[in-house]
């Protein structure tokens, strides 16, 4: 993520999503995890989870995901 995030100059987010475990807390937010380089704070790195029970809910949470970041 970060070498895609540092080579192209017009991405200014990349998102690591893992598979949806209930055992992973989110702290109220739709992300886990987001980090912005040290050298650059207009590019972000987000971390989410995505439920895979069905496709009807991945795709919710894809979108969701999306709209997020817009």
């Amino acid at each position: 993520m970060y070498a895609y995030l540092t080579r192209y100059p017009n991405v200014k987010t990349v998102i690591l999503l893992y598979p949806h475990n209930e055992k992973v807390e989110r702290e109220d937010k739709k992300y886990l995890e987001s980090w912005y380089l040290d050298n650059d704070k207009s590019k972000k790195i987000r971390v989410y989870t995505v439920d895979l029970e069905s496709e009807e809910i991945t795709n919710k949470c894809l979108k969701e995901i999306i709209r997020d970041i817009e």
